[in-house]
């Protein structure tokens, strides 16, 4: 609602001029929140991590696509305000009295959503995420705070720097604090709202649900920004969806007396092909073979960046003391160590952190700190890139071998006995060739077999198109039924590596000969 220089619920302040939304108008508030350090160190967050190894263009940030998902969520928002003060009985089941400062309310609660719901991510984003889950699994009094965790960690940390930011840079009982507790009510997983924030506001329960569907429902402000972003940024032709379509189609109605965003039909084709975007984008891009070895990677640094922490922090932090690896992952010290601007905890200190570990005398230290920072032939390698390579070169219809691909991905024990027995076959066929080349033995080889789910990753089965009745998506259209069946095939990868710089090399060699040995062994077991 832009009305007399007004966006949301503050006077415009700033323009920002983004490539795949244009001009982004900012008021005052939002302006102030960009200034904290919280939203600073965006700026130094990639959004897809080390995505940017394979596809080099992909080195936007979090700070763009933040900025990106909240103009969204003003945009939604604004189209739901609009549909509300056409219909009294659903307006009054979001706001108190559907007045203006109410709709404005509910648009500037929509905005900052979008911008907040990112800010907690670490460095590389999920890819380290992912390997400090990893060593919580192996040791998990190291991080004794995950055991209360019911999110995911960048999660954990978003809600301790949405609630720093609300202490430390509004003023008590102003509206702006008010707004940020409604914020943070939204992001927090079945957490009933502060009645106080609401009263004030003007806000129903009802504002907080639609909210929620709007930053993670099925079609949602967060997924439609980074399919777009990410191909943009990465070069691929998937991610174009008609986000004007999108917004024109979507509406509020109440759904069993409770208010909830919808599509209406007319925007079954933008629909359509923003379900077939985040498919082939998963596929492509997010579940790109290469990600895994990333992630492989960051979790054998971060063992490392554990063993020499005293090390590290001597040199990069030496400001802070003696202060441990755990401690300063605990969200609390880590908020307060943002706040006070000691450290940003982004990219740029996590890399020093990496060539720091290339001169500690420890050669499985240097080995793979050296795979992120310069020597990619390290990182583990692809033995398995993709599931054609199974199912094109094993007997039997291809439909038949991906149903059993599926039942043997979903049995963990199946895995690991796979694993384990190419790793057996490796070092009968090759032990004696090993022992000559690299003078090591027992082998320090190691093969994973890892599967993915698109259908779970990026599709739901319960979005609703308004038409004449509420319907589900996938019994409307016959396309999405088809990505609904395409997407429920296993994505599967197998990689190989060694901690032993030698070894990785003899095994890279032998990269197409044990190619046809995996699937042969996958041919056996199924």
């Amino acid at each position: 609602m832009h009305q007399r220089g007004v966006v949301g619920a503050y006077k415009y302040r700033a323009v920002l001029l983004d490539p795949i939304h244009g001009f982004i108008p900012v008021n005052t508030a939002e302006y102030s929140i960009l200034q904290t350090p919280f939203l600073r160190r965006l700026h130094n967050i990639t959004q897809l991590g080390l995505t940017f190894l394979v596809y080099p263009g992909a080195r936007h940030s979090r700070f763009e696509h933040s900025i990106g998902v909240m103009h969204l969520m003003g945009r939604f928002a604004e189209k739901l305000s609009s549909a509300m003060q056409e219909d009294n009985d659903i307006c009054l089941s979001i706001t108190s009295s559907c007045s203006t400062r109410e709709l404005r309310n509910f648009i500037q609660v929509s905005r900052l959503t979008g911008l907040l719901h990112d800010v907690g991510h670490l460095p590389f984003s999920h890819q380290l995420e992912i390997a400090l889950n990893e060593l919580y699994r192996e040791k998990p009094d190291l991080f004794p705070w995950m055991g209360n965790v019911k999110t995911k960690i960048h999660e954990h940390y978003t809600l301790h720097y949405i609630n720093r930011i609300k202490e430390a840079y509004t003023k008590p009982r102003s509206k702006l604090r008010y707004i940020l507790q409604a914020v943070e009510d939204v992001i927090t997983p079945k957490k009933r709202p502060d009645r106080e924030a609401m009263n004030k506001l003007g806000l129903k329960a009802g504002a907080y649900d639609v909210i929620r569907q709007l930053i993670s429902g099925t079609i949602d402000a967060d997924r439609l920004d980074y399919v777009m972003r990410d191909s943009y940024h990465a070069g691929v032709v998937y991610g174009r969806v008609d986000t004007d379509r999108l917004i024109y189609a979507l509406t509020v109605d109440l759904v069993n007396g409770k208010p909830r965003a919808i599509y209406d039909v007319k925007g079954l084709s933008a629909l359509e092909d923003m379900f077939d975007s985040r498919v082939k984008m998963y596929k492509w891009l997010y579940f790109h073979h290469k990600n895994t070895a990333f992630y492989i990677a960051l979790a054998k640094i971060v063992r490392s960046l554990k063993d020499k922490w005293d090390l590290i922090v001597s040199k990069i932090y030496p400001h802070l003391g003696n202060i441990g690896f755990s401690e300063l992952f605990d969200p609390i010290v880590l908020t307060d160590l943002i706040a006070s601007s000691k450290i940003m905890f982004d990219e740029n200190e996590f890399m020093a952190m990496v060539y720091m570990l290339r001169n500690t005398g420890d050669s499985v230290a240097e080995r793979w700190a050296s795979s992120i920072a310069e020597r990619r032939e390290l990182l583990p390698i692809s033995i398995v890139k993709r599931s054609g390579d199974l199912v094109l070169y094993m007997e039997g219809r291809p439909p038949d071998t991906i149903k059993r691909l599926s039942r043997l991905m979903s049995d963990e024990i199946s895995v690991k006995r796979l694993e384990d027995e190419i790793k057996q076959y490796y070092i009968e066929a090759y032990g004696d060739r090993l022992r000559e080349e690299c003078g090591i033995y027992p082998s320090q080889a190691s093969f994973v077999v890892s599967s993915y789910s698109i259908e779970k990753g990026a599709l739901k089965r319960d979005l609703k198109v308004k038409g004449v009745r509420v319907f589900e998506l996938a019994g409307v259209s016959s396309h999405v039924r088809g990505i609904h069946v395409a997407a429920s095939d296993p994505i599967i990868y197998v990689h190989a590596y060694s901690d032993d710089e030698c070894e990785h090399l003899f095994m890279r060699r032998l990269e197409e000969d044990l190619k046809r040995v995996v699937v042969k062994l996958f041919e056996k077991t199924l």
